[in-house]
């Protein structure tokens, strides 16, 4: 969604299409993708034994 927006902007577009530009996207969508790994690992369900089984 802010890509989205950001790229409604042609001063953004500049900005971004520079080697630095792509290389704060480029780490900007890796911490995104480490962060949604650890949050589900966060919020998973403990797994239940069962009792008669």
């Amino acid at each position: 969604m802010v890509l989205l927006m950001l790229s409604l902007q042609g001063d953004a577009i500049r900005r971004y299409a520079t080697p630095a530009g792509v290389v704060v996207l480029v780490v900007g969508a890796s911490v995104c993708a480490v962060a949604y790994r650890v949050m589900m690992r966060v919020g998973r369900l403990p797994v239940e034994r069962r009792i008669l089984s």
